[in-house]
């Protein structure tokens, strides 16, 4: 299959989703720079795309040595239809609860600011493939970001959700909260051959595909 990269952008209503049952980050300190140390461990991973054991997840270290964020690659995360493809495999979900954990939370928080999204499709022309991804703490609601792909598409795929300032959602100081990941893929054969596979993918298994969750830190009060 041939791979070509590719850069998509979610659309302007899903760049304004916000939080349902959360409030708008209030105004405090300006953003400061992640900490030194920055503990990420998959504390558990549910749904029939990630089987426990199918999630990986590290943290990033930038140039400076800060901690600005953590990767997370999933394994054999793939939906499908046509051919011999079983009914179940056209719709695949995973649910990823992380620890993550700065040097000090007391005196730090974090808001997810920014994801990128990565992965491959091979659709059939007439095919169409959708991607469905959220974020949040633990307790908490956040509405998910979708975009999706028509057949034909032979290529590897990228799509950056940006969340604005003034929305960002920062953990409250002190508190130890999970983080959880919600994604789904799915793939509706329409109008392509039925006799003929289509898919989309986050597997980043043996290649270097992969999510990249982007912090923002500021000092707590």
């Amino acid at each position: 299959m041939r791979k070509r990269l590719v850069l998509s952008v979610v659309s302007a209503a899903a760049l304004a989703a916000t939080v349902a049952s959360v409030p708008p980050a209030a105004a405090g300190p300006r953003l400061v720079p992640g900490p030194w140390h920055l503990t990420i461990k998959v504390r558990e991973s549910s749904g029939p795309g990630c089987p426990k054991g199918a999630v990986r997840a590290y943290a990033d270290v930038d140039d400076d040595a800060y901690h600005e964020g953590f990767t997370v690659v999933y394994d054999n995360y793939i939906a499908q239809a046509g051919g011999s493809s079983r009914p179940e495999m056209a719709r695949q979900s995973c649910q990823v609860t992380l620890g993550v954990r700065g040097s000090d939370p007391y005196t730090y928080t974090y808001a997810i600011s920014s994801v990128d999204y990565e992965g491959s499709a091979y659709l059939q022309n007439g095919a169409k493939a959708f991607v469905s991804a959220a974020h949040n703490f633990q307790g908490y609601d956040r509405e998910p970001v979708s975009f999706s792909f028509n057949g034909p598409y032979d290529a590897n795929w990228k799509v950056t959700h940006q969340t604005p300032e003034e929305r960002l959602v920062f953990l409250p100081c002190g508190q130890e909260r999970y983080v959880v990941l919600t994604t789904e893929l799915r793939v509706a054969p329409l109008t392509s051959d039925p006799s003929k596979v289509s898919f989309i993918s986050m597997d980043g298994g043996d290649s270097s595909l992969r999510t990249d969750y982007h912090l923002s830190w500021k000092r707590c009060p």
